[in-house]
Parts: structure tokens; C-alpha cells; sequence
């Protein structure tokens, strides 16, 4: 095609020039051009920034994000990603007065457009927490920030006891609550997720007859429903402060019998009340610190469930809390240990490098959590480990300490350091089979040349950003889901110093190459570029007694993708487990 004639297939650029064009059509406004001009843009940040600026207070603004969702965002969820959205989300947040109300209910009440009705409850939730943050914070940007990070650590009762008076304040007619409740009938099981995670933002009695009912009538469908049970049983347990597990009749009697006199006013005067005291942690929630090898380490430990002990660990930089809910049915059977990897700062004593970088300090660091299990009265345990860098840390603490580990479970291992360029080579290759500029150019940014300097350098912070994001979209199945990036908001740590990455450890020299005969489950999402195919195979074929559990639906993230399946494997592997030591102590 002439490229001089090329930009006329694009149909967005064709209905520009009819709009501009034609006298008796009316002119666009300025955000239908920004829209149309960037919609398709290789960029998420203009991508993102486009859609960001539609007016939402009008039915047309409402309709474009809509088209965008459903129509546009479907065929391309790696570029449509949960970042592009949250622009939709932005956007919908400023949807105020009648007429955008209106839209916005007609959409939730009589329309199948899933992906605009998942963004309506999402932004809702994003739009409580900005209230809060405005309330309290004022004009003050120093304030604001102060209270965005508060938030960010609240979980359960004491977030509600910092968002209610918010609620009350800007919804004294509960119309917003209303969406929810609207969302929550859809037939579609994706948006009813999405309005499970809204009743948990906006916190209300009423939403626990629902949830009862939801309970009731997934009961015999937990199979296929598998996320939306375990997410109905949190919500539940979160708003009521019960815990009687998958026990239906149970949660009936007891609603029954306390419906007249409970309140989340009560519970929060009993349980929260101070929840801008960072120091009261809620939950069987551990801070120890432990000295290994000359240096100290704070370590973060939290406990739930009954059975085996088992020890998670999740990536580093992250919170643990992304496991739940869908750990929810592993704590039936195990009594589950979730560590947060510590960050660098939280190692004093630890040597550096002259440029401030570090290798993790993963053997020191399997010495503190041995540490650590033995002063919980633990003499053996089981391990899980989620990616290459936990999977190492696990692999550390079982040769080191054999007869305390008693099972090895991976997620997406590697088997060496030397195999992350070939992981990187990978990512390249799915970026230029997607045709997608942000994930080669990623991939390129992480190579090093021989000059020192990377492969691909990006031209402004925006493409730096974008191309670190598309880098990471690989590691989810659909990164389109609006739960990343709410879970990349609430549970990524904030601070710490960059790590390099450690080349020289590898799985035969960890074990100094004989083998252990535990048993060792490793779990690989089939979607997930950054696990080759080749090495995974290396770390399968290593442990005499291991079994590969194969998740063709899931990236790096099987309890997310595949909640009811990583649930079996579990117990599998963990429900009839036994301890081999005669004596059993007590946590």
C-alpha cells in the first residue's frame, strides 16, 4: 500500500475525517480526537492518557469507554492491560450528576458489556479510597500521600473504620452501594467478582445476607465457580469477623440468631479503635528479628489456618496478603506460615556493593527462617515458594536443613542463574510474535551489551514505565484482569534498593549435586514466558521423587487462574501429609 494512503485504512483516523469533514455532522470534542488519534497508539501510557480525558459526566463520554472495553480491549488484553484501564477507571470516577448516573445503571441493569461493568465497580473502589484520602489529607499534598500509604496498609476491620465516615459523607442515599448490589445479580461470574471485591470497599451490613445467599447457592458448584466461593467465604469471614470455614448451615444459624443486634459500628468500636495506629497490627501477625551470619534481619510473619505447617514465601517486593483469598482452601488442611521477603534496608550489616547494588542475600536469609520456624515450635515443615527467587530461597532451606524440610513445592522454578538471559531472550521473541514494541523493547532494556549499556534504552520515563509493565503483563494470563493492578497498588512495598541478579547459584550446586528424595511438586503455568519450557524440565528431572503439575490456563500466578485445580494439587500433596518426628509441638 502507498504509505501516503496507509493511514486512511486506519477506520478511527476515517471517522476523524468525516467528523472534521462533513457540514452537518456536529465537531468533535476535544477528547474524541485525543481518543481516536491515541487509542491505538504502541504506547500504554498514551493509550492510557487517552482515555483518561473522555468527559464521563456526559451519556457520549460513557458510550466511548464502553466501545473502548468492550469492543477495542478484547482483542489485544496484553495491550489492553490493567494499566490501560485503570485510565477507563480515572476516567469513570469523575461520572457524576444525573445523566451519568443514569448511563451507568443502565449499563449495570440490561447490557452483556462485562468488561464495562467490571471497570464501573472497580473505579467505584478506587473512587472511596481517593475520598478518604481528600478528606483527611485536604490541599496538603504531604497529608494526602501520608493517608494514601495508611490506607494502603489497612486491611479488614480497620479500613472500614478509616472509610466509613467517607462513605457516609459523599453516598448518604447509598446510590453508589446500589451498583454493587446491581453488579452482584449479573449472570456473569466475572463481574460478580468484581462486585464481591466492591462490597469489601465499601463495607455494609446488607451485603451479608447476599454473600449468604451467594454462599448457598454456589454450594454444589464450587467446582466451576471455584473463585467466585472461596471469594464469597472471604468477604463473609471479613465483614463478619466469623470464620465457620464451608460449613453453610453453620454461617445461617449464626446470622440468624445475631442479625437484629450486629453492626460494623459495633465491631469497629470493639475491634479498630485506632486504625491509624500503625502498631496494631490485626491478625496472628509476627515481627522477629533474627542475627545470622553477622547480620540482622526483620522478618514478617503471618499465620492462619489449621494442619500441616507449611511455609510460604511469596516474590520479593511484595506483601503475601496477593495469596488470599485464594489460599482459603490450603488453610483447611495446612496451618500456613506467610513470610514477606524482606528488603534490603530490613538486613543491617549486609555488605554492598561501591554502586549500592547487592546480590539477595538468600543463604543468610534461609538461616533466619529456620531460625524462625524453629521459635515456633517447629521441628519440620513444608515449603512453598512462588517464582525463581522464593524457589531458590526454598531450594537453600532444604539442603541446608534436610531433616527439618519435609516437602518442596515450586512455582516456575529456574534452575540456575546463569538461565535468566535465556529467559529474557524468551520474553523477546513472545514480544516480536505479539508484534508488541513494549515487551521486546523491555526485554532489549535488560540485556547488556558490551559497551555496558543496555540493548534498548527508552526515550522518556512514560516508555520506561510502559515497557517494564509489558514486561511483567507475561508473568499473568490475562493482565487485562483490574485485580493486578489493585493488588500491584495494595500489596507492592513501597522503597527498597535495586538487586542484581545473582548468575552464579545453580540447583546442582545448592544440593552439591546429589539429589534429595523428598517429595518435590513443581507447579508450571504453560503461559508464562519467562519460564522456558527447556529449563523447567532441567529443575523436574533433578529430584528423583518429583511430580510436574502442568497449568496450561495459568502464567506465573496458578492460584489465581486456576484457583480450584492449585487447590487439589495442594492436597495432594499436603492433606494426609503427616510429620515424621514422634514429637509434635504446638505453635
Amino acid at each position: 500500500m502507498n504509505p501516503a494512503l496507509k493511514k486512511f485504512s486506519n477506520p478511527f483516523f476515517c471517522l476523524l475525517l468525516i467528523v472534521v469533514l462533513h457540514p452537518s455532522l456536529p465537531a468533535a470534542e476535544e477528547w474524541e480526537i485525543v481518543l481516536k488519534t491515541n487509542i491505538t497508539s504502541e504506547y500504554s501510557e498514551t493509550r492510557r492518557n487517552s482515555l483518561k480525558q473522555i468527559d464521563t459526566s456526559s451519556s457520549k463520554g460513557l458510550r466511548a469507554i464502553w466501545n473502548v472495553l468492550d469492543k477495542i480491549a478484547p482483542r489485544d488484553p496484553l495491550r489492553y492491560d490493567w494499566y490501560v484501564k485503570q485510565g477507563a477507571y480515572d476516567a469513570l470516577m469523575a461520572a457524576e450528576g444525573e445523566d451519568a448516573e443514569k448511563e451507568i445503571l443502565k449499563v449495570l441493569k440490561g447490557s452483556k458489556r462485562e468488561n464495562s461493568k467490571e471497570a464501573i465497580i472497580h473505579s467505584l473502589i478506587y473512587k472511596i479510597r481517593q475520598q478518604f484520602e481528600k478528606d483527611k489529607g485536604g490541599n496538603e499534598e504531604r497529608k494526602v500521600e501520608h493517608y494514601k500509604e495508611l490506607l494502603r496498609r489497612r486491611k479488614g476491620i480497620q479500613y472500614f473504620a478509616l472509610v466509613l465516615p467517607s462513605i457516609r459523607k459523599h453516598d448518604p442515599d447509598k446510590k453508589k452501594f446500589e451498583w454493587i448490589t446491581t453488579a452482584f445479580q449479573d449472570s456473569s461470574s466475572r463481574v460478580r467478582l468484581a462486585a464481591l471485591h466492591g462490597m469489601l470497599a465499601y463495607p455494609d451490613k446488607s451485603s451479608i445476607k447476599l454473600l449468604l445467599d451467594n454462599l448457598r447457592k454456589l454450594e454444589k458448584k464450587k467446582s466451576k465457580y471455584y473463585s467466585e466461593w472461596v471469594q464469597t467465604r472471604f468477604a463473609l469471614e471479613t465483614l463478619t469477623g466469623q470464620y465457620y470455614r464451608d460449613n453453610v448451615d453453620d454461617w445461617f444459624k449464626w446470622w440468624d440468631a445475631v442479625k437484629d443486634q450486629f453492626s460494623l459500628e459495633k465491631r469497629i468500636e470493639e475491634e479498630a479503635p485506632d486504625p491509624e495506629n500503625l502498631s496494631k497490627a490485626p491478625g496472628d501477625r509476627r515481627t522477629r528479628v533474627v542475627r545470622s551470619g553477622g547480620v540482622e534481619v526483620t522478618v514478617n510473619m503471618k499465620v492462619a489456618g489449621e494442619g500441616y505447617p507449611l511455609l510460604v514465601i511469596p516474590k520479593r517486593g511484595y506483601s503475601p496478603d496477593y495469596f488470599r483469598p485464594s489460599f482459603h482452601g490450603i488453610e483447611e488442611f495446612c496451618k500456613v506460615y506467610y513470610i514477606q521477603m524482606p528488603q534490603i534496608s530490613d538486613f543491617k550489616g549486609l555488605a554492598r556493593e561501591a554502586n549500592n547494588l547487592v546480590v539477595y542475600p538468600t543463604e543468610i536469609l534461609a538461616d533466619a527462617l529456620e531460625e524462625l520456624m524453629k521459635s515456633s515450635g517447629l521441628d519440620e515443615f513444608a515449603i512453598f515458594s512462588h517464582g525463581p527467587g522464593a524457589s531458590t530461597l526454598g531450594m537453600y532451606m532444604t539442603s541446608k536443613f534436610s531433616s527439618a524440610v519435609t516437602r518442596l513445592i515450586m512455582v516456575n522454578p529456574a534452575s540456575a542463574g546463569s538461565e535468566y538471559g535465556k529467559a529474557i531472550k524468551n520474553v523477546e521473541r513472545e514480544g516480536r510474535k505479539r508484534k508488541n514494541p513494549e515487551v521486546y523493547n523491555g526485554a532489549n532494556n535488560l540485556l547488556i551489551g558490551q559497551d555496558g549499556k543496555p540493548t534498548y534504552e527508552p526515550q522518556d520515563s512514560a516508555e520506561h514505565g510502559g515497557i517494564a509493565r509489558a514486561r511483567n503483563n507475561l508473568r499473568f494470563a490475562d493482565p487485562s484482569r483490574p485485580e493486578i493492578g489493585l493488588s500491584n497498588h495494595l500489596d507492592r512495598l513501597s522503597g527498597g534498593t535495586n538487586v542484581m541478579n545473582d548468575g552464579k547459584w545453580s540447583l546442582k550446586a545448592i544440593f552439591k549435586y546429589k539429589a534429595p528424595r523428598l517429595p518435590v511438586m513443581v507447579m508450571i503455568g504453560q503461559l508464562n514466558a519467562w519460564t522456558p519450557a527447556a529449563d523447567v524440565t532441567k529443575v523436574t528431572k533433578f529430584f528423583p521423587r518429583c511430580y510436574a503439575a502442568k497449568f496450561p490456563r495459568s502464567s506465573n500466578y496458578p492460584f489465581w487462574s486456576d484457583p480450584y485445580r492449585f487447590t487439589k494439587e495442594m492436597e495432594k500433596m499436603l492433606g494426609k501429609a503427616k510429620l515424621r518426628s514422634s514429637k509434635k509441638k504446638k505453635d
